[in-house]
């Protein structure tokens, strides 16, 4: 297993944790420099590939984050051959909280390619408060949503901690946003930190 050679079509990689802008981020970078995207989690939930690889033995966002990391590490080859694939056809933009800086360390991906996007962990729980409806539902199975919610807000804080900590071990770019960017800063220091120029791959 490899990541693409070097005459394929770059391959820039957004990892970070939960409520970061990660899809966000990638869905914009792909419409306006032409990219493909390959968002992690949704293969990990609908492509027969990751079928091994699901979750089926209990509530995702209060499982450990250890667990977590455990289900997205043996995922990452078939990450890499579809990634490898794709990329023989056009540049590729990779999101997800499952891109472990580790992994992407151990498979030599240039810091200039990579970048982890992270929210404090106020400004985490002010996104997922304006999420509503989807929250609620999350919560509805628990006898006592409110402590169910501190208790999911903390896992997340600390999967942030935590990915945070391994990229800057692996000399990751890592971005925390308070709040105080927005959709378009983000966007475009993304775009600077991958040197991607308007129009172009």
């Amino acid at each position: 297993m490899s990541l693409p050679p070097l005459e394929t079509y770059p391959v820039y990689w957004i990892g970070g944790s939960f409520s970061g802008g990660k899809s966000t981020t990638a869905r914009l970078l792909a419409e306006r420099h032409d990219l493909k995207t390959y968002h992690l989690d949704w293969h990990m939930l609908n492509d027969p590939a990751f079928e091994e690889f699901l979750i089926k033995d209990g509530p995702w966002f209060w499982m450990s984050n250890e667990l977590k990391m455990e289900r997205y590490a043996p995922a990452f080859p078939t990450v890499v051959s579809q990634i490898e694939e794709l990329s023989q056809a056009r540049a590729v933009v990779v999101e997800g909280p499952g891109l472990l800086p580790h992994l992407l360390a151990a498979h030599h991906v240039d810091p200039e390619y990579v970048i982890y996007l992270l929210p404090t962990a106020s400004f985490q729980r002010r996104v997922n408060r304006q999420r509503g409806e989807w929250v609620k539902l999350i919560l509805a199975p628990f006898a006592d949503p409110g402590q169910a919610w501190e208790e999911w807000m903390l896992l997340d804080e600390q999967f942030a901690d935590l990915i945070e900590a391994a990229a800057i071990e692996a000399r990751y770019r890592c971005v925390r946003n308070d709040g105080g960017l927005g959709v378009e800063d983000v966007v475009q220091l993304v775009a600077a930190h991958f040197g991607l120029e308007d129009g172009m791959a």
